[in-house]
């Protein structure tokens, strides 16, 4: 019973999504712009996958922006606006 309480008490939490990044790189200098989107390709699971999160078809997780976020601050840059707009979804 206390299994089936404590499952109960536990409300789903949102999650915020990106949506569209058709500006993540305007302010990536060329000599640093190849090797991080090479990486953030990576992140995003692919070309075809890259193409369609920059374009916003598919929506980039917490979990990815977070590795983004990461990679942005590593070379130097500000994360605050990276990504076209955020949807909340359960």
């Amino acid at each position: 019973r206390a299994e089936a309480k404590s499952a109960q008490s536990k409300k789903p939490t949102a999650k915020r999504y990106a949506k569209g990044a058709q500006h993540i790189f305007d302010e990536v200098r060329m000599k640093h712009f190849g090797e991080m989107k090479s990486r953030v390709v990576r992140i995003l699971g692919g070309r075809t996958s890259y193409y369609r999160c920059i374009r916003g078809e598919k929506l980039i997780t917490e979990e990815q922006q977070a590795k983004i976020a990461n990679l942005f601050k590593s070379y130097g840059y500000d994360t605050g606006n990276l990504y076209d707009e955020y949807i909340e979804s359960l």
